[in-house]
């Protein structure tokens, strides 16, 4: 909910000397936030970077009753980042598991640490978060030192508490006591020793397997909202090409009275080759895209790719070395007996769930809210406003309405992969365009054709092998074969 009353022109300052009970708090009216987005300029307009990374706030929020809330940008996919992610804030701040809530993925308050891939999220987007929390451990010890006209070094935490060994000491809570506090993010904080973890590096329970279990996690393909609207795409004939003069210019025309006789349609979106059909019922906008007659032009033919290896190697292309040792070519030209070849090919491989893709978007208040799935929610949460042209808090668009910045975008879980975005960015012009103060739901209709892909690739290795050493030399040359071209190859040699 976005209160009217909170929509005020406020300096970060300001509010700060105003606010109080939360340490190093990123917990402000969002409203505020994009006020404070809106005066930063055009960097922020975006709206996937109203909250910064090299703030202490932007990580960790200790509240005024002692529990911590830790953000990241990253979001959960099932491989349990959320209670890793729990397990390394409690630990830096020696606090229980329990004491810990995760915001993962939620665009206005979390910092945009970039889309979730590779399986990385540990070692890359972890480290800040982790550096915020033993800075905001470190002072609440000098804090209670202060407090306590005791020595830091005679000072230790347990369970949230800075106390003696005597055991005289003071919550967090305590010695929050009302007040605020921001600070920058010190890359050089001591951190915990990995000797003292009680819970990095053990085992717990997920946090997240309960509800999946029960049935009480809500996925986004479950959420009903009052009034909600649903959408299904008609999508152009050619199915996962993402280059190419067709693209955004193949459609020509609709017949509005092919889907007249379904009376609860509410209407058929068209922006360039997107067309969306909305309805009040989701059968009905199923039944809709499948009966609405669209004329598309003739999409240019593909290459041949029945024989990939000739595909691969017919098209013009280059190697792109990524690393040279020695001279290889000689080296191996000096060991053919000992050398041994091998090619391999595969083709485009699926990256999306084996389920349809969904988003959700609620148009409320001259806000937009999306609910996503996708692995990359702040650049989803750019798209979406670029598309929309909702690019600041005080801009209208041509028809008199409120063109906004504040599109927030928050994450639900769905399938993985690029169709889910696909899908939420769906979601956001049906729901625009529809303007009833409703949200409009978009579940994927074909999206594993829109869906993302990994190139198909031919990997040819050449490797010297002898009974002594048992890999001397080696040349691994790929070639990636994406959209309609050959992408720069990966070279890896060692001579």
């Amino acid at each position: 909910m976005h209160d009217s009353s909170e929509r005020m022109e406020l300096s970060r300052r300001s509010f700060l000397k105003g606010a109080g009970c939360l340490l190093v708090s990123f917990a402000v009216p969002v409203s505020l936030k994009r006020a404070w987005a809106a005066g930063a300029g055009p960097a922020m307009d975006a709206g996937s970077q109203l909250v910064p990374k090299d703030l202490v706030e932007s990580f960790i929020a200790i509240t005024a009753d002692g529990n911590v809330v830790a953000c990241n940008g990253h979001v959960d996919l099932g491989t349990g980042i959320r209670t890793a992610f729990t397990q390394i804030v409690a630990d830096e701040l020696y606090v229980p598991l329990e004491r810990v809530t995760m915001v993962l993925g939620d665009t206005d308050r979390t910092p945009n640490q970039g889309p979730t891939i590779a399986s990385a999220s540990i070692q890359s987007a972890s480290v800040p978060m982790r550096r915020a929390a033993a800075q905001a451990r470190q002072f609440l010890i000098t804090r209670a030192s202060q407090h306590l006209n005791v020595p830091i070094d005679r000072l230790r935490v347990k369970d949230g508490v800075v106390e003696t060994a005597e055991g005289q000491g003071l919550s967090y809570a305590e010695l929050i006591s009302g007040e605020t506090f921001s600070m920058q993010l010190n890359e050089d904080v001591p951190l915990k020793d990995p000797e003292d973890y009680a819970y990095v590096g053990k085992s717990v329970a997920r946090v997240d397997i309960p509800a999946k279990l029960t049935g009480g996690l809500i996925y986004v393909h479950d959420m009903r909202l009052p009034g909600m609207l649903h959408a299904r795409v008609v999508r152009p004939p050619y199915p996962g090409r993402d280059a190419g003069d067709m693209v955004g210019t193949s459609f020509e025309s609709l017949d509005k009275d092919s889907v007249a006789h379904i009376s609860t349609l509410v209407d058929i979106v068209v922006i360039k080759d997107f067309v969306a059909v909305v309805a009040e019922r989701e059968e009905d906008a199923i039944d809709a895209a499948r009966a609405l007659k669209i004329d598309w032009k003739a999409p240019p033919s593909l290459e041949d790719l029945s024989d990939l290896n000739h595909a691969l190697t017919s098209i013009p292309h280059e190697v792109r070395p990524l690393e040279s040792k020695g001279d290889v070519e000689a080296a191996l030209k000096e060991d053919e007996a000992g050398t041994l070849r091998a090619t391999y090919v595969w083709p485009f491989q699926m990256h999306g769930s084996i389920g349809p893709s969904c988003g959700v978007a609620e148009w409320k208040d001259d806000v937009m809210t999306v609910w996503s799935g996708s692995q990359n929610p702040h650049n989803l949460h750019s798209d979406i406003a670029n598309l929309l042209d909702l690019r600041r808090t005080d801009s209208r668009r041509s028809d008199g309405s409120l063109g906004l910045l504040r599109a927030q975008l928050r994450r639900r879980r769905c399938g993985r992969g690029c169709a889910a975005g696909q899908a939420s960015w769906a979601s956001g012009p049906c729901a625009a365009d529809a303007r009833r103060g409703t949200c409009v739901g978009a579940k994927g209709h074909g999206t594993a054709d829109g869906g993302g892909r990994s190139h198909h690739r031919r990997r040819h290795a050449r490797i010297s092998v002898h009974d002594t050493i048992p890999l001397q030399r080696v040349s691994d040359t790929a070639t990636d074969f994406g959209g309609e071209g050959i992408e720069p190859a990966d070279d890896v040699r060692d001579g």
